[in-house]
């Protein structure tokens, strides 16, 4: 072999040992439950729904389902609905098995209001964004525990229903937490 060719061989090999890795990003499914508070929430309100993220070594993204019935208390009529894609941000503890993250997105914020005597109901559909944090918790390789804070923020103008108690900027808190599984 001359020395052009072995010279040739070397760098093949150096480039292929200074490649980067294949990307890899671990998917999560999380149904959750939890409570809305503060902000516009009068009293704290159930919240049930579902998390499905896509998170690589240090960032992904998220699409988030929540439902919370009688938001303004028993007996309001009033449902709030809320569909976020989120931008994650998070760490990797590989030795805790565990994953902080922060998250920002926009998506949709539906109000259902039910007819009442003879009042007609509704149903809004305003954009709305939503920041919070949060932690995964992995027990093995496929199942753990996921927990969350957010911030939600309804951001396109006032309710054009008058039976929808909502101020101009809708805002509430939710904290929810949920079984976690990863594939």
């Amino acid at each position: 072999m001359n020395a052009k060719s072995s010279l040739l061989l070397c760098a093949a090999l150096a480039g292929l040992t200074l490649s980067p890795a294949v990307a890899r990003a671990d998917t999560f499914v999380t149904p959750f439950v939890g409570v809305a508070f503060g902000g516009d929430a009068e009293d704290t309100a159930l919240t049930y729904g579902g998390a499905l993220m896509f998170m690589g070594r240090g960032a992904g993204l998220e699409i988030e389902l929540g439902y919370s019935p009688e938001f303004f208390g028993e007996g309001s009529g009033i449902n709030i609905m809320t569909l976020m894609a989120n931008y994650v941000a998070g760490g990797d503890l590989r030795s805790t098995g565990s994953k902080p993250y922060a998250l920002v997105g926009v998506g949709l914020i539906r109000s259902d209001v039910e007819a009442i005597g003879n009042l007609a109901g509704g149903t809004e559909n305003k954009i709305g964004m939503n920041l919070g944090v949060g932690m995964v918790s992995l027990f093995n390789r496929t199942f753990g525990v996921r927990g969350d804070i957010r911030y939600f923020r309804r951001v396109q103008g006032p309710s054009g229903t008058p039976l929808i108690p909502i101020a101009d900027h809708f805002d509430f808190w939710r904290a929810v937490v949920g079984a976690t599984f990863r594939f």
